[in-house]
């Protein structure tokens, strides 16, 4: 009896073969769709063998499904390779591989109720232990404004996972970590467009990261989001530049030629006074002039030189004061408008659109 009954859910699966490869069906589905419902209602009918038959003949298929479409065909599958209290019937390793297709594209899928028992539950769980896992699902749309507000993303891993979300600002080479969580197999990660002292995502094409750490083998793997943001604030304000031209000389014009002058007069006046010095004749032809007063006016010009050079001029002390308070003045007017290049920086509204998810 038993293969007189697979014969007969062979020939039933073929018979059904052909309605679920047609390109419409009088109700409008698809190819897809039909094959699905085809699948199910094999599988609650219990006709197990049919349903490996039917989806094994349908494998071209596969590349025409949607995501969703595709978790439910391999649930169907793994369901159909392994049913409760058929023994003969279970194939547990092509049940398993099904099972692990289906948490690499969705690491918390479970068996629907009316599909579920022991036996299936619990594959599922062996076989999220055997694959790593990790999907992202952001918001396609975000409205943030400020440093205070936050957007969220979902994470999801088959196993417990440390998980980072990180930001790359267009134009920058430079990564910000935006948020952390450690070890869980499901995370909600914030994300801020301003940290309070610069906006973290700036106009235009933007991209997160989101780096998953396996506990277990700390084997790694990044998911890159990319978004598209719009933002918007007031203009800031032009940095205030210093005049210098303004500022008041805090020294005089130094007078070097009044020192040389005076360091010529005492030298002459040094030696003008050596000659005086002299005795009356007929004593005074006897002897020269003192050679100490020719190195002493020597030493008057020299000494006049060197403090020409060295004069820088006098210090103008009111001019000093005057300049310290155009210093304070425009240290001030910077500060101004620092805070209110900040302020207006703090306004900075922007819109995220995320794109498709691109897996590692």
């Amino acid at each position: 009896m038993p293969t007189v009954r697979r014969i007969r859910l062979f020939a039933l699966g073929l018979l059904l073969l052909p309605a679920a490869l047609q390109s419409q069906t009088p109700t409008g589905r698809s190819p897809t769709e039909v094959l699905l419902v085809q699948l199910r209602e094999l599988v609650d009918g219990f006709e197990y063998t049919g349903a490996v038959q039917l989806g094994a003949a349908s494998a071209d298929l596969i590349s025409r499904m949607r995501k969703d479409q595709l978790e439910m065909y391999l649930t169907l599958t793994a369901a159909a390779y392994f049913p409760p209290d058929a023994d003969s019937l279970q194939n547990r390793d092509l049940a398993l591989q099904n099972l692990q297709a289906l948490v690499r594209l969705r690491p918390d899928a479970r068996i629907p109720v009316e599909l579920s028992w022991d036996g299936l539950d619990a594959l599922l769980d062996f076989a999220a232990t055997q694959v790593f896992s990790v999907v992202v699902r952001p918001e396609p749309y975000y409205d943030l404004s400020g440093s205070d507000e936050r957007g969220f993303v979902t994470v999801v891993a088959s196993r417990p996972t440390d998980f980072r979300l990180v930001s790359v600002a267009n134009g920058r080479t430079e990564e910000v970590v935006q948020d952390s969580v450690r070890t869980g197999s499901s995370a909600v990660m914030g994300f801020r467009v301003h940290d309070g002292v610069r906006r973290l995502l700036l106009t235009g094409a933007n991209e997160f990261l989101i780096i998953a750490r396996d506990v277990a083998t700390s084997d790694s793997t990044v998911l890159r989001v990319p978004a598209m943001v719009t933002g918007e604030s007031p203009p800031s304000l032009p940095s205030p530049v210093f005049d210098s031209t303004v500022l008041l000389p805090v020294r005089k014009p130094p007078n070097r030629a009044s020192t040389i002058r005076t360091g010529v007069f005492f030298a002459v006046l040094t030696g003008a006074i050596a000659v005086a010095a002299r005795a009356e004749e007929p004593l005074r032809s006897s002897f020269t002039v003192d050679a100490r007063a020719i190195g002493v006016s020597v030493a008057f010009i020299g000494a006049a030189i060197t403090a020409a050079v060295r004069d820088t001029g006098r210090p103008t002390p009111q001019n000093v004061v005057a300049n310290e308070r155009l210093h304070a003045e425009h240290a001030r007017i910077v500060a101004e408008s620092a805070a209110e290049n900040q302020r207006r920086s703090l306004q900075y509204r922007a819109t995220i659109r995320t794109m498709m998810v691109i897996d590692p």
